[in-house]
């Protein structure tokens, strides 16, 4: 980012934040049917980037406010750089990604033609391939595929899936590829794992690894 549109973003950001603090009462209190609420954060956020934005419970504060890149991973850095000048206000916690969740792995997402699609993920599969040194990978991702859905609306639950498991971060910088297949191919049968213990195996294969270059923001 060059100088002067760094400064520019930043005193965006600044005005930003300055908004948020003076309207902590009301954020407390937003929910979906806060129609004007929900439109003025969606300005004042298209106002910093292309990012997409949540609300609601903190992992170990009350609150929290997540700004995504939307799984862009140019975008990362301008979000962690959003994060990075959050204020310091008590009962919040803010991100700069989508944080791995503590849940049950049943999730929903309206598809293409608007049907809601629920999703009980907790005994998929997967498999991690090696790429870039063992600090990037390809991860193939086995469902019981009963979804009636079409495989564009396979991929978004997959998404939602990995991105809930591991983090958004990690998402993007991490994973080099994802492919959904109905059933391993025969010489990777026995390699396969839980989708459950997704976060615990990238962290073990990763360590202190860097990032590859092609995959930093």
């Amino acid at each position: 980012m060059k100088k002067n549109m760094e400064v520019e973003f930043i005193t965006k950001v600044k005005s930003f934040w300055d908004w948020f603090v003076q309207n902590l009462d009301i954020l407390e209190q937003i929910d979906e049917n806060d129609n004007s609420l929900i439109d003025e954060i969606d300005r004042r956020v298209s106002e910093l980037g292309d990012f997409s934005w949540e609300i609601g419970p903190g992992q170990n504060k009350k609150n929290s406010f997540i700004i995504s890149p939307s799984g862009v991973l140019e975008s990362l850095q301008l979000t962690k750089k959003i994060e990075e000048l959050a204020p310091n206000v008590d009962g919040w916690e803010f991100y700069s990604s989508k944080p791995p969740k503590d849940w049950d792995y049943i999730f929903s997402f309206v598809d293409g033609q608007n049907n809601e699609i629920h999703v009980d993920a907790k005994e998929w599969e997967y498999i991690l391939l090696k790429y870039n040194d063992n600090r990037s990978f390809d991860l193939i991702l086995k469902g019981p595929f009963d979804l009636k859905t079409d495989e564009e609306s396979s991929y978004i639950a997959a998404e939602i899936l990995i991105i809930g498991t591991i983090g958004e971060d990690d998402y993007i910088t991490r994973i080099e590829s994802v492919e959904i297949v109905n059933s391993f191919e025969r010489n990777l049968i026995g390699k396969q794992t839980n989708i459950r213990m997704l976060k615990k195996h990238l962290q073990s294969l990763v360590g202190n690894a860097p990032v590859p270059p092609d995959m930093k923001p």
